[in-house]
C-alpha cells in the first residue's frame, strides 16, 4: 500500500478526516515508478514543487478537472489582482450563475494558461466575504429579536469572517484592516487611519486579500488549490499568511504549488510532491505523465534538512564550507553536473547531514553522500568515514584538484595545442615552480599539517558518557616538536624526490604561491584564468573528467553504482 493509500485508509476510518478526492498520476522517468494514487482528505496539506516546465500547473489543473463531486476552489498562478472598485456590484443570483459558469470554464484544458474570469474572480470572493459577514451578523440579530440573549452573547463573541481575515493579515505584517458591507463595499484602513477603497491597496496587499478571501470563504470539505502564493508577496508575508490559513481550515484539504522551497520546508507535516519533468498528452496518447518524487509528511527527517532534500536532485553531496565559496561550487558543478552539492559548514555538520538523510531513507528519494577535505587524515579514518557514505578527498582540499600533476599534464597539452610551445617543458617548469612555492615557507606549511593531525587526535579521543562514568576518559597528548620535525622531513623528502603528489595531498595549496606560479608556467595570466580553463576542460574532455573524479576519494564510484 502506498503512502497515499495509507492516508486514504486513515481518512475513511477517522471520523474527523473525510476523504475528498483520489487521482492517479501516471509516471515516467529514470526510476520507472508505478502510477501514484494521490488521495486528499480534510486536513491534508500538500506542496507541489518543481522548476519551470515540470508540470506544476498541469497537475493542479488535473486535480480540478477530475474533482468529481468534490468542491474545489482555485487561486491560479496567472491571477489578476487589480480591481477598479471595492463596491459590491453583483447580486446573490448573479454570484451563483457566475460560479456555475466559472466551474465549467475552469474544467477546460485551456484554463491551465488562460483565465477568462480574471476580472471577476476577486470581486466574487469579496462578495462571498461580505455575504458571510452579513450572515454572521444577521444570526446574532435574529437571536436578539427572539430574546435568546444568552445564545446571542455566545455567537456575538465568535470571530466573524472579516475579524478572522484581519487577524491573519495583521499576523502577516500587512499593516491594513478590512471592513465590508453591501452598502459601502470593501474598504481598508492603515493602522486606524481613514477608510479608503480596497482597490487602492498595494499589489501585495491585494494579492494577500485574494488568497485569504478564497480560503476563508471556501465551503466546508473543499479542496483549495493555491498556485504560486509567492507572487507579489515577500516571503516574510507569504509564510505566516499560509501558516494561519492552513490552521484556519482544518475542514478542507489545501494543495499549494510553489517555487519557494523554504515555504514547503516550513510545513514538515505536509506532503511534498517534487516534479522533475512533464509529458503532455498528444493525439497519439491521451495520457499525461510526470517524473516525480514524493516526500511523506512528518517522519524522522530533521527539519533543517528538509530544504536540502526538497531542493535536491536524486543524489545530494554535502560538502564543507559555505555557499559563498562559489569557486569551489563551480568546480563541483563541473565534476558532478547531475548532483546537488550543498555546503554544510564544518566536517561535523557534513557527517551529521549525511546521517540525518540516510536515517530517513524510507521517507524520501534522496541518496546522500558527504565529501570532506583530507586534512592529513589517516587511511583508517578514510575507511571509517566511507562506511557512513562520507568520502575524503585524495588531495588536501578541493582546490588542490586544479593543481594535481594529472591536471597539470592535461592543461600543458591543451595550452601547447592552442598557443604552441613544448608540452614537456611546460610540465617541467610548472612542477618546478610548484615545488619551490610549496617549500618557500616550510614552517608555515608544516605547522598547518601538524594542526590537523592534533585536531584529529583530539576528536578521536573525545570521551563518551560511558567513558566519563567509568573514569577512563583521559586527554590526548602529543609532542609538538616531534610532530614538526617529522613533518619537515616529509616536506624536504617530497621536494628532493620531485613528489608533487605528496605535496598536494598533505598541504594547503592556497597557503602558497603555487597556483599563480603553475598558471604562469602553463601560459595563463593567473590562477583565475587557469582554473576557468580547467573547468572548461572538464566539461569537454572525458579523460580529464575521469582523472579529476578519481581524486574524490571513491565518491564518484559510489555515486555511479547507484
Amino acid at each position: 500500500m502506498t503512502n497515499d493509500e495509507n492516508a486514504a485508509s486513515q481518512a475513511s476510518s477517522d471520523p474527523v478526516r473525510r476523504p475528498l478526492l483520489t487521482v492517479t498520476l501516471s509516471a515516467f522517468g529514470p526510476k520507472n515508478v508505478d502510477p501514484l494514487r494521490l488521495s486528499l482528505a480534510t486536513g491534508d496539506r500538500a506542496f507541489v514543487l518543481g522548476g519551470n516546465g515540470t508540470g506544476k500547473s498541469s497537475l493542479m489543473q488535473k486535480l480540478y478537472r477530475e474533482r468529481g463531486s468534490a468542491s474545489v476552489v482555485r487561486v491560479p498562478a496567472y491571477r489578476q489582482i487589480w480591481f477598479s472598485t471595492g463596491q459590491i456590484a453583483i447580486t446573490p443570483a448573479q454570484r451563483t450563475k457566475r460560479n456555475d459558469h466559472k466551474a465549467h470554464q475552469e474544467a477546460q484544458e485551456e484554463a491551465r494558461y488562460v483565465d477568462h474570469t480574471s476580472g471577476q474572480r476577486i470581486l466574487e470572493y469579496l462578495f462571498d466575504l461580505v455575504a458571510r459577514e452579513a450572515d454572521a451578523n444577521a444570526r446574532v440579530a435574529d437571536l436578539v429579536r427572539g430574546n435568546d440573549i444568552e445564545q446571542a452573547r455566545e455567537k456575538g463573541g465568535e470571530e466573524t469572517p472579516i475579524i478572522t481575515l484581519n487577524r491573519i493579515l495583521r499576523d502577516a505584517n500587512l499593516g491594513v484592516e478590512i471592513e465590508g458591507r453591501f452598502s459601502d463595499g470593501v474598504r481598508a484602513r492603515r493602522r486606524g487611519g481613514a477608510p479608503f477603497d480596497a482597490a487602492q491597496l498595494s499589489d501585495g496587499q491585494r494579492a494577500a486579500l485574494l488568497i485569504a478571501a478564497t480560503v476563508l470563504t471556501a465551503e466546508p470539505q473543499s479542496i483549495i488549490l493555491i498556485d504560486e502564493p509567492e507572487r507579489h508577496l515577500h516571503r516574510s508575508i507569504s509564510a505566516p499568511l499560509l501558516r494561519d490559513l492552513f490552521a484556519e481550515r482544518p475542514d478542507c484539504a489545501i494543495v499549494v504549488s510553489t517555487h519557494d522551497i523554504d515555504l514547503a520546508a516550513d510545513h514538515p507535516g505536509a506532503r511534498a510532491l517534487l516534479l522533475r519533468d512533464y509529458r503532455q498528452a498528444t493525439p497519439q496518447t491521451d495520457l499525461e505523465a510526470w517524473d516525480f518524487d514524493l516526500l511523506s509528511s512528518g517522519g524522522t527527517l530533521p527539519d533543517e534538512l528538509r530544504v536540502d532534500v526538497l531542493g535536491a536532485r536524486r543524489v545530494i553531496v554535502f560538502v564543507e564550507g559555505d555557499s559563498a565559496r562559489s569557486l569551489d561550487h563551480d568546480l563541483y558543478r563541473a565534476l558532478l553536473p547531475d548532483v546537488s552539492v550543498v555546503a554544510k559548514g564544518s566536517c561535523r555538520h557534513v557527517i551529521e547531514a549525511v546521517r540525518g538523510v540516510r536515517a530517513a531513507r524510507g521517507e524520501h528519494w534522496i541518496e546522500a553522500f558527504g565529501l570532506i577535505d583530507r586534512d592529513g587524515r589517516s587511511s583508517d579514518a578514510m575507511t571509517a568515514f566511507s562506511e557512513e557514505g562520507v568520502y575524503l578527498l585524495s588531495v588536501n582540499a578541493v582546490e588542490s584538484i586544479y593543481y594535481h600533476p594529472d591536471m597539470i599534464h592535461l592543461m600543458a597539452q591543451r595550452s601547447a595545442a592552442f598557443g604552441g610551445g613544448d608540452t614537456n617543458k611546460m610540465i617541467s617548469d610548472a612542477q618546478e615552480a610548484a615545488l619551490e612555492a610549496f617549500t618557500a615557507n616550510p614552517d608555515d606549511m608544516c605547522a598547518q599539517a601538524v594542526e590537523h593531525q592534533i585536531r584529529e587526535k583530539i576528536m578521536a579521543a573525545l570521551p563518551t558518557a560511558k567513558d566519563i562514568l567509568a573514569l577512563t576518559a583521559a586527554p590526548p597528548s602529543w609532542n609538538v616538536v616531534e610532530l614538526m620535525d617529522k613533518e619537515r622531513a616529509l616536506l624536504v623528502q617530497a621536494k628532493e624526490q620531485n613528489d608533487l603528489i605528496t605535496l598536494v595531498q598533505r598541504y594547503r595549496i592556497k597557503r602558497s604561491a603555487a597556483p599563480n606560479r603553475i598558471a604562469g608556467a602553463l601560459g595563463f595570466r593567473g590562477r583565475d584564468q587557469y582554473e576557468l580553463a580547467v573547468r572548461h576542460l572538464l566539461r569537454e574532455n572525458a579523460n580529464a573528467l575521469d582523472a579529476a573524479r578519481a581524486l574524490l576519494g571513491g565518491l564518484w564510484r559510489a555515486i555511479s553504482s547507484i
